[in-house]
């Protein structure tokens, strides 16, 4: 969007920027331009109350309710709490305004020339692997470590680490990373989940992993630079000799050209001794673009199915209760993404003004009881769109109506099993929700339909499909009166594409490191 439509309801304004570090002094620059007398600067560092910006002061929130102003301009990447402060404080919603500065992205584009530069880097730490490897030796167990990082990751041990705590040829760590350095909105609260859980674990310092010297290391996230430090990424523990095992934390659903990087190109990839998948149809799409047989990726089911296929079903009764006998629609949103496909920056999840749009419909529909959940990132990132403010306005007209309930647990389950209906957009929640057998609607972004991996194409085929508010009202309508025409087609496309749906994924997985590791 053109800088000059951007700012048009500012020019000859009256305007409070609030936010007075980088994102608002680059503000400031660019709307000085467009006859907007800039009032001032609010933020609430106190250290830099009365300092000024190209004669702009900084002053505290609490002069708001003296000043006279036409717009507060939210210049932070905080929009959702800046947001609720101002309402707090009386501020008219119509007058909170949001801008991103969008010209300069922090997607960067990677191309099949650095996934090779990768895999060559990956040859040579397979001759330092195996100089050093870490030896199993005769009725020695195999030590395994868990490097923990994120709670919303867990899924994806949780029945594994079970099976490999219960056997008694194995001696099993979780260390626990949580080095602020690397913090973000996953990766919080993890100390308090394994305690909550009833989990053991060793808190990280840097001579644990050499002391306990695992044979196995289980790493979470394949986003390494954003989670760990140099020394706890796949590179380092393989060259120092540990095998490296990953189970992808999500299930690999985009074919974008980005994604297929992130997926099926990344170092923990070619640098893993195991990769264990949730299908053989998967397993293929690691083939297709490593462009090897590789023999290290295996599918024995995924670890995330083992825990919906035991789950309690006790647990929903509370949500039933206060459902009142309302039907209830699960809801959970991801994060605003985009991704580069065919050298295109494409937007693949919904223009947030399509939430914001349903959300003054919300009075029509009293006999549903909604189950609201978003992505850990949802309001991270919501600060880098145009409309990025409805995302948090949307949440705001959500949070007092009656039959609106917030999941804040991290286990999703309840929302999957308690649900009459379904809907969300893109996400390997959506896969798993097909466990349920419930009828799911699956938003896109109007201006750009995302392509699915072979592996999950046609379980998302089976789903009812939409852009935007007038698709998820007709699929209301369509649930309130019990109707379901794709339900023979869904339940099919479910059998064909998750196999092993049985809660044994994890122990399978376990034998099949103990028969390879006693082998070697």
């Amino acid at each position: 969007m053109e800088l000059n439509t951007k700012y048009e309801k500012l020019k000859n304004k009256q305007v409070i920027l609030y936010g007075a570090g980088k994102f608002g002094e680059k503000t400031l620059d660019l709307i000085q331009n467009f006859n907007t007398e800039i009032i001032c600067f609010i933020d609430k560092d106190v250290k830099k109350w009365g300092k000024e910006y190209k004669g702009v002061t900084v002053t505290s929130p609490d002069t708001i309710k003296s000043l006279v102003y036409d717009y507060i301009m939210i210049t932070s990447m905080y929009i959702k709490s800046v947001y609720e402060e101002l309402i707090s404080k009386g501020v008219d919603s119509d007058k909170i305004v949001f801008i991103p500065i969008d010209s300069d992205k922090s997607i960067e584009y990677k191309n099949m020339s650095e996934t090779k530069s990768k895999k060559m880097n990956a040859k040579m730490i397979e001759t330092f692997f195996q100089k050093n490897k870490v030896k199993l030796k005769e009725n020695e167990k195999i030590r395994i470590c868990f490097l923990f990082e994120a709670p919303t990751l867990w899924p994806s041990w949780d029945s594994l680490w079970r099976a490999c705590l219960d056997d008694k040829k194995m001696e099993t760590q979780i260390i626990l990373y949580n080095n602020k350095v690397f913090q973000n909105s996953q990766n919080q609260g993890a100390t308090e989940f394994l305690i909550k859980n009833r989990i053991p674990y060793i808190d990280y310092n840097e001579k644990i992993i050499k002391e306990f010297n695992p044979h196995i290391i289980f790493l979470q996230s394949p986003y390494e630079e954003a989670f760990r430090p140099e020394n706890l990424r796949s590179t380092y523990l393989k060259s120092n000799g540990h095998r490296i095992i990953y189970i992808p934390y999500g299930i690999e659903i985009s074919n974008t050209d980005e994604s297929r990087i992130n997926q099926f190109g990344n170092n923990l990839v070619f640098n893993a001794w195991k990769i264990y998948t949730f299908s053989s149809i998967m397993k293929e799409n690691y083939h297709e673009f490593i462009d090897e047989k590789l023999n290290n990726i295996r599918s024995l089911g995924h670890p995330k199915f083992d825990r919906l296929y035991n789950y309690n079903l006790d647990n929903i009764q509370r949500i039933k209760e206060k459902a009142n006998e309302r039907k209830i629609i699960f809801f959970r949103l991801h994060f605003p993404k985009e991704v580069y496909d065919q050298g295109e920056l494409k937007m693949v999840t919904p223009y947030l003004k399509e939430y914001y749009k349903f959300a003054d419909h919300l009075n029509k529909y009293k006999d549903f009881y909604f189950l609201f959940r978003t992505h850990p990132k949802f309001y991270d990132t919501c600060y880098k769109f145009q409309d990025g403010l409805l995302g948090v306005k949307f949440f705001y007209k959500l949070k007092d109506n009656e039959n609106v309930l917030f999941l804040k647990d991290e286990d999703y389950r309840l929302g999957i099993f308690s649900a009459d209906c379904i809907i969300g957009d893109r996400s390997a929640l959506m896969v798993e929700s097909s466990v349920s057998e419930k009828p799911i609607l699956y938003l896109y972004n109007k201006d750009f339909k995302e392509p699915m991996t072979k592996g999950v194409k046609r379980l998302f085929d089976s789903y009812y499909q939409g852009t935007g508010y007038l698709d998820i009202l007709n699929f209301l309508t369509m649930c309130r009166a019990d109707k379901d025409p794709k339900k023979d087609e869904r339940i099919n496309a479910f059998k064909s594409t998750i196999e092993n749906y049985d809660g044994l994924s994890g122990y399978r997985i376990k034998e099949d490191i103990i028969q390879a590791i006693t082998s070697e």
